[in-house]
């Protein structure tokens, strides 16, 4: 037999051997390794390439095999490996740095182990910009009559996007100082002095550290408006019949808003009336009780927290006639209606004085005395008197009230009260007798005893 087939028959059997089970075609093939990963974007040797940039490529096997990539990439030309395993053919590597030179390169394995080692790759990104030049000032470069309560505000922004803060200059200098820094394009300086240049600057910072230097802008703050003419008085200008108890009342207050404002007031029978409070915060005064049936002149000047102020007219009044009404009949006395002599009892009374004059009060006791006037009192406030009776007897108690300009008032509805001996006393002399005249029964007829 032919060696060459006595060696074929040799190798078969070994096959069987080694192979129990049938053998296939498949077992002979051969796969192939993973394509080399092609058309980087960015583009190899690309530039200007923007710092959010997704890295993509194009993989692939030609068997149809799965395939996962490792991915090397940094600034060094041989790149460091940052991920293994990656099933896609893009990569997020994070926002870049601005003008920055990248290397990168993908390996590709199939499921079989094969592999492909990709060319590296490079790309160099975008020079950075500075922030947008602070632009359409509030208020606007040059104004005047501005608000004291302004805010400033203006535009800004970066053209890649990037993260900006500000430096805010201000101040009456043409040079101002630098006051704050904020990430806002707004900035409240307070409330402002009237009548004022100001000058401000916006400086703009990005995160890298690229600047843009503003322009100085200017306006002018308005000027103060003094208070407002005091009007409406009351009583009314000319005005006849007024209370002696009324009080002054007027409206005032100020143009610019948080301005404050005080009131000096002048009141008299003059025609150029005396100053009687100064600094006064309200716009009303109580200038106490004034005399009946005379003419009043008085005058209001504001003054605002600037300093400016404004002088109110001269207005007139007269006061009415006084008439003096006396208190009202004082209320009937409580307290005990029966008691004991050589004890002292308290009772009460109260009345109303309708002009609202301070009252006095008279207790007569009935006992030939009196508690004299008392007081003075607050219209409406009660009093308490103590008393004590050293006769018995019966009393009618009574209260009399006058105000502090002597009127007075009719006597209250009187309180009948007892004051009667020690019961125990006559109870015990009533037994004594009853039994000595039963013991010596001449004794009624001598002493008349019934």
């Amino acid at each position: 037999m032919n060696k060459k087939i006595i060696g074929i028959l040799i190798c078969m059997l070994f096959l069987i051997s080694v192979f129990p089970t049938p053998i296939n075609s498949e077992m002979f093939s051969i796969t192939d390794p993973p394509y080399i990963p092609s058309n980087p974007d960015p583009t190899n040797g690309s530039i200007d390439v923007d710092v959010t940039a997704i890295l993509s490529w194009t993989g692939g096997d030609p068997d149809g095999d799965p395939v996962v990539y490792d991915i090397y990439f940094g600034t060094n030309p041989n790149p460091p490996d940052v991920t293994d395993y990656n099933p896609n053919t893009t990569y997020d590597p994070g926002r870049l740095n601005y003008n920055t030179q990248y290397y990168w390169r993908i390996d590709a394995w199939d499921n079989y182990g094969f592999s492909t080692t990709g060319p590296v790759w490079t790309f160099h990104t975008v020079y950075n910009v500075p922030p947008y030049l602070p632009s359409n000032p509030n208020p606007a470069n040059g104004s005047t009559g501005v608000d004291v309560n302004t805010a400033l505000s203006w535009i800004g922004g970066d053209p890649y996007g990037d993260p900006v803060v500000y430096d805010i200059y201000f101040g009456t200098d043409p040079n101002p100082p630098i006051v704050t820094n904020l990430s806002s394009t707004t900035y409240d300086p307070g409330k402002l002095e009237y009548t004022t240049q100001y000058y401000w600057r916006i400086d703009a910072w990005d995160n890298y550290g690229f600047s843009t230097t503003g322009p100085v802008w200017t306006f002018r703050t308005a000027e103060n408006n003094p208070p407002y003419l005091p009007s409406n008085p009351n009583p009314a200008n000319g005005s006849t019949g007024v209370d002696v108890n009324a009080d002054l009342s007027w409206i005032g207050g100020d143009p610019d808003i948080g301005d404050t404002v005080v009131y000096n007031i002048y009141l008299g029978i003059n025609s150029n009336p005396p100053i009687v409070a100064t600094n006064h915060s309200s716009t009303t005064y109580d200038p106490g009780k004034l005399n009946s049936s005379t003419q009043y002149y008085w005058r209001i000047d504001a003054w605002d927290n600037k300093g400016h102020s404004t002088t109110g007219p001269t207005w007139t009044f007269e006061t009415a006639i006084y008439t003096n009404d006396p208190p009202d009949k004082p209320s009937r006395p409580t307290g005990k209606s029966s008691g004991k002599i050589r004890r002292s009892y308290s009772y009460s009374s109260s009345t109303i004085d309708t002009d609202g004059d301070k009252i006095f009060y008279k207790f007569d006791w009935d006992d030939g005395t009196n508690s004299g006037w008392v007081g003075p009192y607050n219209s409406g406030e009660t009093l308490y008197l103590s008393h004590v009776w050293s006769t018995s007897g019966s009393y009618n108690i009574k209260v009399k009230a006058k105000d502090e300009h002597g009127a007075e008032s009719v006597w209250s509805d009187p309180l009948p009260i007892r004051m009667p001996k020690n019961k125990q006393s006559i109870n015990l002399i009533q037994q004594f007798l009853v039994r000595l005249i039963e013991r010596f029964p001449l004794l009624k007829y001598l002493l008349d005893f019934q």
